[in-house]
């Protein structure tokens, strides 16, 4: 692929981050996490288009980025509600995600390789809790899926990372000692990027507003 077109591609998380942006005073805080998800990848894709454009290698960037992702999806799970009353889920799940990504960037592996345990290990939780999200959101007649931006970023995620996986797959099984197999792989990864950023975007709009309390005097 052209490293302009797939910079474009990877670019589009600026139209979500745009629409926050403008919104952001107004937004419900039930959808914090997903914000600060959307700003933090337009860092991350500014680091990794400096880094590609400059002739280096942008796994540093990758494996950052995949630490904070996974951390701000599992946040705003909670925020929505999935993971019930319990106080502790949440901090065990950021507990085991950051000893698993510390063990394979320091111990098992280096920092300079992809940390394709981690990406693996997250991304499968993240589609079943999407798919559990939705199914809640089904069940609940109160709940209309007509421009409901949490059935809009559950999909995004369940199209995102289950690509993710089958990437990571190849990946393990050594798909990628083919060097055209592997470039259309990546190729088909960055229009999968660019569909979720869509996504996002349409989420970004359909955000509701934070509500308005009337205080008594």
């Amino acid at each position: 692929m052209n490293l302009t077109v797939s910079l474009i591609l990877g670019s589009s998380i600026l139209v979500a981050a745009v629409i926050l942006a403008v919104r952001l005073g107004w937004l419900h805080p039930r959808f914090l996490p997903f914000v600060c998800l959307v700003f933090v990848g337009v860092i991350a894709e500014v680091f990794n288009s400096y880094m590609v454009l400059s002739g280096n290698a942008n796994i540093i960037v990758i494996n950052i980025y995949s630490l904070f992702e996974a951390g701000l999806i599992a946040w705003q799970f909670d925020r929505w509600g999935l993971f019930g009353k319990n106080k502790l889920v949440l901090p065990t799940i950021l507990g085991i995600m950051i000893l698993v990504w510390v063990s394979e960037n320091f111990i098992w592996g280096s920092f300079s390789d992809f940390n394709s345990i981690f990406i693996v290990a997250c991304a499968y939780p993240i589609v079943i809790a999407s798919i559990a999200m939705i199914n809640s959101l089904l069940s609940d007649d109160r709940q209309r899926l007509n421009r409901n931006p949490i059935f809009v970023i559950c999909i995004a995620f369940i199209f995102y990372f289950t690509y993710t996986v089958l990437v990571e797959t190849f990946w393990f099984y050594g798909f990628d000692e083919s060097p055209v197999f592997a470039a259309r792989i990546y190729n088909i990864f960055f229009y999968v990027n660019f569909l979720t950023n869509i996504l996002y975007a349409v989420a970004a709009l359909w955000i509701p507003r934070k509500p308005n309390y009337i205080l008594p005097y």
